[in-house]
């Protein structure tokens, strides 16, 4: 949302406007104030049209979107070939996952002014809308203007990405991220695109020094930390990749995480049988009245498609046994294989352990069907 806000800024100032309504309001903006930007607007059709793009702002930003878009077209009746309300309202739109109303308003803006912020915001509508080869075809030919800032190229590389192009996104990251300003989003998706891409090829050493620089950058960038543990845990340096686990568990206890990153982590990734195997831990441990998963090893068939599951599931402990049994789950129902574990497994160990039931080396003990 931060770099929303600082785009939209950055549209309003790119185009000098000395009306007294639009510098009050800019400086509002800027610290946010968006409420105040409405509280002092007693007749809107009496604004200039900057001024007026930043009221729709304001509205924007305060969830009132039929309010934003009817001050975005006041500001365009006022200034017809003015980008900026175009502009803004497309990216209104794509933020609400309207992509079809969004791609006439951005042509609208281009026709006012080619650059490559209208080109991004096209190539995000037809993204939107899974039409890939269009929204490439806008995002190389934003990417090729003098204005791109390396944006276009980053959405690009995520599309080959998404698309299991891994060579070619690699390419892609590769080349746009000498151009990021360090301290950007769009630096850190480069980087955590290159290293994910690694580290499906094997290529580990190679995300190494790139982990490494974004956590020199920020040493709570807790993606990354992600990143090293499984680095270390393919190199079998399992001393830093425990000491990084540490690290994000105290993250997560402390509330500074958030989504998927919140309940799991990815510690490991390799292939078996030409399938990959993502592996994830929880946070969740110690005692508990309810049966909970704590390391989970997800073998997927397709890129996006899940087969089976093999987890350390908690079970109270009987007498003096280990309090995590190994389980698995597919289609088929839910089997017990009579492992048990605990925190002070070793994660070889336990893997060593999966490896066997996934080449039928380990049978079930006990199973039920859905």
């Amino acid at each position: 949302m931060k770099k929303f806000i600082a785009t939209i800024c950055c549209c309003c100032a790119l185009y000098q406007s000395h009306a007294q309504d639009s510098v009050l309001f800019k400086r509002l903006a800027r610290t946010e104030n968006w409420q105040d930007i409405i509280t002092v607007t007693t007749v809107p059709d009496t604004l200039s049209a900057s001024a007026l793009n930043y009221l729709g702002i304001a509205y924007q930003m305060l969830s009132q979107d039929n309010m934003a878009i009817t001050i975005f077209d006041k500001a365009s009746a006022k200034a017809p070939k003015d980008p900026r309300s175009y502009y803004l309202k497309g990216t209104m739109l794509n933020l609400r996952q309207k992509y079809r109303e969004a791609i006439p308003v951005f042509e609208k803006a281009q026709d006012c002014d080619v650059s490559a912020r209208n080109y991004v915001g096209l190539g995000i509508a037809y993204r939107g809308l899974n039409k890939i080869p269009q929204a490439l075809d806008m995002l190389t030919k934003a990417s090729e203007l003098p204005d791109d800032d390396g944006h276009a190229n980053v959405m690009i590389g995520q599309i080959y990405s998404e698309q299991n192009d891994n060579e070619k996104a690699l390419a892609v990251y590769y080349k746009v991220k000498d151009k990021l300003a360090k301290d950007g989003e769009d630096y850190q998706t480069a980087c955590i695109g290159i290293c994910d891409l690694e580290i499906k090829e094997g290529r580990h050493e190679l995300a190494l020094p790139v982990v490494q620089e974004l956590l020199e950058i920020d040493t709570a960038n807790y993606i990354a930390m992600t990143k090293m543990v499984q680095i270390c845990y393919q190199d079998k340096d399992y001393i830093t990749g425990d000491r990084y686990k540490a690290k994000l568990y105290a993250a997560q206890r402390d509330g500074n995480l958030d989504g998927e990153l919140n309940d799991r982590f990815c510690i490991d990734y390799f292939k078996w049988n030409k399938k990959n195997v993502v592996v994830y831990e929880r946070y969740e441990h110690g005692t508990s009245d309810k049966i909970y998963n704590k390391i989970i090893f997800t073998i997927m068939d397709h890129p996006d498609s899940v087969e089976r599951t093999i987890q350390t599931e908690y079970a109270l402990p009987i007498e003096e046994s280990k309090p995590y049994i190994l389980c698995g789950t597919d289609n088929d129902g839910h089997t017990n294989y009579g492992l048990r574990f605990d925190d002070n497994t070793q994660y070889e160990e336990l893997k060593t352990a999966v490896l066997k039931i996934l080449d039928n080396k380990k049978q079930a003990v006990a199973g039920s069907a859905h």
